[in-house]
């Protein structure tokens, strides 16, 4: 199955981490369904592809199984900050409709974070 990458379920995943008190970044911990993570509409596979995006973008520490979703310890420095652009969901909603508005279906990471950068700057009144 192909995947592409779903930046709401990236937003919940990093969101899920941060709330939840055992990823504190001092020990391992594995889920075993997507549910566990607060989203049953969404399939293992694709829970799974996220969390390993994640992983790989340096924004969750965390580690591949043979089980069904990662080990995931908590956020990284650069996960606690991109997180920090996207969590209010007025900007969320802002950065997805100027992609939108811009015919942009996909954006780089990196991207998505100056685009909720600028928009949190825009908000907040600064330059």
């Amino acid at each position: 199955m192909k995947m592409r990458r779903d930046m709401d379920l990236i937003r919940g995943l990093l969101l899920f981490i941060e709330a939840d008190a055992k990823f504190d970044g001092t020990k391992l911990f594995a889920y075993e369904e997507p549910e566990q993570f607060g989203f049953s509409e969404k399939s293992i596979e694709e829970v799974k592809y996220h969390l390993k995006l994640l992983i790989s973008e340096g924004f969750v520490n965390g580690t591949d199984a043979e089980k069904a979703l990662p080990f995931i310890s908590g956020l990284t420095w650069n996960g606690h900050e991109f997180l920090d652009n996207i969590r209010d969901k007025t900007i969320w909603e802002r950065t997805k409709k100027r992609l939108d508005d811009l015919g942009l279906v996909s954006v780089s990471m990196n991207i998505l974070g100056e685009i909720a950068k600028a928009e949190l700057k825009k908000y907040i009144g600064l330059p």
